[in-house]
């Protein structure tokens, strides 16, 4: 109905109102800034996924599971970032030399198990169909669709 249409427009839930909700940074913007103040859709196949990466400028992500398959998540706290770095370029050096700047390319993935082993955090969930998933600033993350999701 119109009324339910109108409701979620509004909502403070909705991605597209979130990024300028009271108190948001974003609000301070004039302009569209793709991404992160007008939320991207991915629509992810069996098996795609997503390497390894931080939010641009270190900022929050907020993620919806629309419908379809769980999406598997695995995240490092943004408070080692930094070990993770150093543990990421030491295990596949090669790939730093031909590209320093790697990690902005969003391309590598390594097992989390390799960063388990090095005594660094990684937590693991399943997002189900109607579940956020939130990343943290200089929090790294990457995954893999299980089946179809929007």
């Amino acid at each position: 109905s119109e009324h339910l249409g109108r409701k979620y427009a509004d909502d403070g839930w909705n991605l597209n109102n979130m990024p300028m909700l009271y108190n948001s940074l974003f609000g301070v913007f004039d302009q569209a800034i793709t991404g992160m103040t007008v939320p991207w859709m991915y629509i992810g196949m069996i098996f795609s996924t997503f390497a390894w990466h931080v939010e641009d400028h270190y900022t929050y992500s907020i993620n919806y599971n629309h419908f379809g398959a769980p999406k598997t998540w695995y995240g490092v706290p943004g408070s080692m970032a930094d070990r993770f770095d150093e543990v990421f370029k030491n295990t596949v050096p090669e790939l730093f030399e031909a590209e320093p700047d790697l990690m902005n390319h969003l391309v590598t993935i390594l097992n989390p198990s390799v960063f388990v082993d090095k005594n660094i955090s990684v937590c693991r969930t399943d997002q189900r169909e109607g579940e956020f998933v939130i990343t943290f600033p200089q929090a790294y993350h990457a995954g893999f669709n299980q089946v179809r999701a929007i």
